[in-house]
């Protein structure tokens, strides 16, 4: 387990966490919220998801990602069969972007949690 919440890690430091997930083959939680991503880092960790088999848990929430970053994170479920929680709460994803999310899970076995609570 890995909790850097609320650290105000920017950017520039979430592409930095997000990188160490290419070659960490141990760690399978991660808590990155409240910390101001934003899309950019969510693309780059959706990357990393399509290599990376042993994370299980990932907290994204409250880390300004709108509809772009969590279609990238869920469409990257397509090639990850370990993650089984995913936390999108108090972002800034969309109605309709929260509707095509729930039709795209439907097709990702692994994923056992998708909590999207609290967004536009």
């Amino acid at each position: 387990l890995c909790n850097i919440r609320n650290n105000v890690i920017t950017e520039y430091g979430g592409m930095a966490w997000s990188d160490t997930l290419w070659s960490n083959i141990a760690l399978q939680s991660l808590i990155l919220s409240e910390n101001p991503l934003g899309d950019e880092v969510a693309v780059n960790v959706a990357g990393v998801l399509s290599r990376n088999q042993t994370l299980t848990r990932l907290d994204l929430g409250s880390c300004k990602i709108s509809d772009e970053g969590a279609l990238s994170l869920i469409d990257a479920l397509e090639t990850n069969t370990s993650l089984v929680r995913l936390k999108l709460t108090n972002n800034l994803i969309s109605e309709a972007g929260g509707m095509i999310m729930a039709d795209m899970v439907e097709s990702h076995g692994a994923l056992q949690k998708l909590d999207i609570r609290a967004n536009q």
